[in-house]
This record gives C-alpha cells, sequence and structure tokens, in this order.
C-alpha cells in the first residue's frame, strides 16, 4: 500500500499462517450439540495425504444456522503431524455415544 492509500472495509490486508496450530473447520446438524462437547475425540480422514489423524474438539460456532439446522466446529489434531498444512481438506468420523 502506497503512503495516502486506505484499506477497503471487507477487503483482506493480512493473512497470518500458523502451521503449528492447525484448526479444522467443519459443520455438524445443530442437534449434535447435545452430546458433541469441548475435547471429544474424533478422527480426520485428509483426502490430501490419505491418512487419518486423531483430533478433538476446541470450539464451537456462536449460533446455529437456522437454515441448515448446522453450526460450526473447529477441532485440532492431538499431535502435530509435519505433512499437514493449511487448505488440506478431508472427512471428520465421530464415533456416536450410546443412547441409553
Amino acid at each position: 500500500m502506497g503512503q495516502h492509500q486506505f484499506a477497503k472495509i471487507g477487503v483482506e490486508i493480512v493473512k497470518i499462517i500458523d502451521d503449528h496450530n492447525l484448526e479444522i473447520v467443519f459443520m455438524v446438524p445443530s442437534s449434535w450439540v447435545s452430546w458433541l462437547k469441548l475435547g471429544y475425540k474424533f478422527e480426520y480422514q485428509v483426502d490430501e495425504t490419505s491418512q487419518r489423524y486423531k483430533a478433538k474438539t476446541v470450539q464451537r460456532g456462536a449460533q446455529i444456522d437456522a437454515i441448515s439446522r448446522s453450526i460450526v466446529m473447529i477441532g485440532a489434531t492431538i499431535h502435530r503431524h509435519k505433512e499437514l498444512i493449511p487448505g488440506m481438506s478431508g472427512i471428520v468420523k465421530f464415533k456416536f455415544p450410546i443412547r441409553d
């Protein structure tokens, strides 16, 4: 940016990428909120590596989307893996709790 230029509203000017604390962002049905708590362990299968990694939930979205009846969840791998980099995609796999 030049000396007399200003950032426009909504335009990204800085992007910080931290490859030590990668997050796994995914959507789940809102009905899962009753049992999917922070610290819940799951597996993340990464398309680019064809490998599965142990992960856990670390944060829940602020609100449920009323139209899709879903909520954002954020997870993180339990151990650091050097082959994982920002932008990779995959599938989360859960073991559902047993109901009485």
